[in-house]
């Protein structure tokens, strides 16, 4: 959700720019201050055990973006009591409840795949 959040966020810029990306997912920090992506591009987007990188196609994208953009990354705690954090809380829970937004692909391919597997009972799984 994080990742696919940074990526949308980034892709509506229009022109190169230096942005200011805040979040709270730790993985999303690591990736993006280690430079993972190196390591990605250099395995083919394989993981060591041979699979393709999850949310592969997610990375890919904030990639890009990252490479078009000039991208400042500020971490913050989820729990924090600044106003900051607690207006996108409230904000997201508010987004989330609007129609037409932009699904995650490696959603829906997971879904998929449980569904082909019967892991999830479909009855309480919302059709996309």
């Amino acid at each position: 959700m994080e990742l696919m959040a940074a990526v949308v966020a980034l892709e509506h810029l229009t022109v190169r720019c230096k942005a200011r990306l805040v979040t709270d997912c730790t993985a999303l920090q690591r990736a993006i201050e280690k430079d993972f992506f190196q390591r990605d591009v250099k395995m083919a987007w394989i993981n060591t055990d041979k699979l393709p990188v999850r949310n592969g196609d997610s990375w890919r994208r904030l990639q890009c973006c990252l490479g078009q953009h000039e991208v400042k990354l500020v971490c913050i705690a989820s729990r924090s009591p600044d106003l900051f954090v607690r207006y996108a809380h409230r904000e997201a829970r508010r987004s989330a409840l609007r129609d037409g937004l932009p699904v995650d692909p490696a959603f829906v391919r997971r879904l998929d795949m449980m569904r082909r597997c019967r892991a999830v009972d479909t009855q309480f799984v919302p059709s996309l």
